[in-house]
């Protein structure tokens, strides 16, 4: 009826009567106005009247979150006797699946002019409360004239109210940028470290963050989303202690919270050293998406997993699928050389080439000892898998090009340039099929790694030097992997080097091996779940100008 009725007439408007929220999605947007009554009483009428006309301000605001659609609530049968929810429902449920409301808690639009007034700024309670020192909160009044209901009796046709809300400010770093950030949404546990290995995010002078979007609720008995077990295994954000400490953020940690427990961490780790400092809540997931909007800007996502992805807040082009499109599924993109017209793909020797390469193997390219294959400048094609036993594979070690056109370059280009490369900037494209390394040298130099649907198992040889690109759509992009796959891993040790984003949001997980000091490494791994062995020492300082950046933490509404 509703739908009939705005199509017959546009300046329509919803009168609703009821205790609680609607679903409106079916109608809403093609509807001029919605007015939630309530149950008025028996003046109702007179009042919607008023509020119609602009009589009067409709200064009422919602008592609940409205759900955009009946499909994100929880599932409600009606005939139970009994149903556990837990924690998550209502608009918890929505801010933890990153769900956009039909309308949040307290909205409601009015007649009112607002008009900023002198701003102020001043101490609001005592600084001992335990919501946070007085310089970590912010207070914010508004004040506007509305017409009285009883104006006629009083005398007074206007009345001034004042409402106010206090926010408490969360912790700043240095720069939002996680050296880890773990995007399971609900299991454990995403970031784990064993074996005696050492992991470090950040400097005394560049504070590091880690971040864990799982709010443990697939979790069991006493698992936790983060752990560091084990003689001699230490998990920690540097520096632990002073004005700009590194952190360790859980979604799981309840807010102000000071201490650990399951599902979130151990106290146990954090009493022995392990983990440091003691991780605090994380009011927000990161979730995937700032690193889709930078490399495949898109105005929808599909979900991941539970989780709503919000659409691409700029216009930049989606890079990765413009890449696809220009790449295709199968034969030589324009501009490209074949290499089954020259070359085996079981090579032997010593084999350089310049230039776009589409690698046509049926079966792989097969590299082993004695071999050693560069492509020393330009971007290139794999149809299918690597399968390298030994000596040396090297990509964009000698290109010519000192760097790319500005028409290849953001924000000028929305393809990228299938043919252009530089030192500072290749990619390789990968059809089909995996990168298997049990051997020799691999050098990833200024080259971003895409991947249809394989993954990447580096597990011997020499430790690999990976490297970005600096510059072009791909710039800080060093791999990228959608494959949900238990078989992602990299052997490190000393001589390794990286830099760059390492994306793999369905790696369960991805590990990292290897014993040895790694050295400060410039990267930053963005994954379903990270798992490190070994007995390896790493200091993870991810380049802000390269890497991923989280979403702004939004501030804590106290009061």
């Amino acid at each position: 009826l509703i739908r009939a009725v705005a199509s017959a007439n546009p300046a329509t408007v919803v009168v609703l009567n009821g205790g609680s929220a609607f679903q409106v999605d079916p109608w809403l947007e093609d509807v001029a106005a919605l007015v939630m009554a309530w149950y008025p009483g028996m003046e109702g009428g007179h009042a919607v009247a008023d509020v119609l006309f602009g009589e009067a301000v409709p200064g009422g605001r919602t008592t609940c979150t409205w759900p955009a659609a009946d499909t994100r609530l929880p599932p409600f049968r009606r005939f139970a006797r009994r149903i556990t929810y837990g924690p998550l429902f209502g608009y918890r449920m929505m801010e933890a699946t990153a769900q956009r409301p039909a309308f949040p808690f307290g909205f409601g639009l009015g007649y009112a002019e607002l008009e900023w007034s002198e701003v102020t700024l001043r101490s609001v309670g005592d600084p001992t409360d335990v919501d946070g020192m007085s310089s970590r909160r912010m207070t914010v009044e508004v004040t506007s004239e509305q017409s009285t209901a009883f104006g006629g009796i009083t005398g007074n046709d206007e009345t001034s109210v004042t409402r106010s809300a206090t926010v408490l400010g969360r912790p700043v770093t240095t720069a939002d940028v996680p050296a880890l950030w773990l995007l399971d949404p609900t299991g454990c546990t995403p970031l784990s470290v064993t074996g005696g290995s050492q992991l470090t995010a950040g400097t005394s002078d560049l504070p590091g963050l880690i971040a864990v979007d799982s709010d443990g609720s697939a979790c069991s008995s006493n698992q936790v989303t983060i752990s560091a077990s084990g003689t001699g295994s230490k998990l920690e954000a540097v520096p632990t202690s002073g004005d700009s400490p590194g952190q360790i953020t859980l979604f799981a940690q309840p807010p102000g919270s000071t201490s650990c427990s399951p599902p979130a961490c151990s106290s146990a780790d954090v009493s022995a050293g392990r983990l440091a400092p003691a991780p605090t809540n994380q009011p927000a997931r990161a979730t995937r998406a700032p690193v889709d909007w930078r490399f495949n800007c898109k105005s929808t996502y599909p979900n991941f997993y539970s989780l709503a992805i919000e659409g691409c807040p700029t216009a930049a082009p989606p890079y990765l699928d413009n890449l696809r499109t220009a790449v295709g599924t199968s034969g030589a993109p324009s501009g490209f050389q074949r290499w089954r017209a020259s070359y085996s793909c079981n090579p032997t020797g010593t084999i350089t080439v310049t230039g776009n390469w589409w690698v046509d193997c049926n079966n792989g390219l097969s590299i082993g000892n004695g071999t050693t294959v560069t492509f020393a400048g330009g971007n290139v094609v794999m149809d299918n898998a690597l399968n390298m036993t030994g000596g040396a594979l090297n990509f964009n070690t000698a290109n010519p090009t000192s760097t790319m056109s500005a028409s290849c370059l953001p924000p000028l280009v929305t393809t990228p340039c299938t043919t252009s490369s530089s030192a500072r900037a290749a990619w390789v494209y990968q059809r089909d099929g995996e990168w298997k390394v049990t051997g020799g040298v691999l050098n990833v130099n200024r080259t971003a790694v895409i991947m249809a649907n394989g993954y990447l198992q580096v597990a011997g040889g020499a430790p690999p030097i990976w490297l970005a690109p600096t510059e072009g759509p791909f710039s800080g992009l060093a791999y990228w992997s959608e494959l949900t796959s238990s078989k992602f891993s990299m052997a490190g040790g000393a001589g390794v080097m990286l830099s760059g984003v390492f994306f793999t949001p369905n790696a369960q997980p991805f590990s990292l091996t290897g014993g040895g000091t790694w050295g400060q490494q410039s990267a930053q791994f963005i994954s379903y779940q990270l798992a490190v062995s070994g007995g390896g020492t790493a200091t993870l300082v991810p380049d802000e100008r390269l890497v991923g950046r989280v979403v702004e933490k939004p501030g804590l509404l106290i009061r």
